[in-house]
């Protein structure tokens, strides 16, 4: 098969105890070794629900969180970015921004040196 040219894969994710859909498409180049489809399913099983939202939203759900804990990065190679994570109801909320998001006063802050999302 040429360089480049793709192969659909079913991927069953039951079986590494994923509560998904039963199946999930995912795209491999064709010279990788089966195992990659089994590490792919436990990075996704281990990174959980996390939910990409812009900063503004992120900032209403801060407001609904009486004493919210962020972990918070700064990335970026030519300009910085700000990164910004919290838990709510079970699920992960992560946001990107340009400029920092001003927290509430009662926000604990854990500085992290990356934070890196699945996908």
């Amino acid at each position: 098969m040429r360089s480049g040219v793709r192969d659909t894969v079913v991927v069953d994710f039951r079986y590494v105890g994923l509560p998904l859909a039963d199946t999930f498409l995912v795209q491999l180049q064709s010279q990788q070794p089966p195992g990659v489809i089994v590490l792919i399913a436990e990075a996704v099983k281990a990174s959980g629900t996390v939910v990409r939202i812009e900063p503004e939203e992120f900032v209403k759900i801060l407001k609904k969180i009486e004493a919210p804990l962020v972990v918070y990065a700064e990335g970026g190679l030519i300009s910085t970015n700000y990164q910004y994570m919290v838990s709510y109801k079970g699920f992960a909320f992560y946001c990107k921004a340009d400029d920092p998001i001003e927290l509430p006063k009662k926000t604990e802050v854990v500085v992290a040196d990356k934070i890196w999302i699945p996908g």
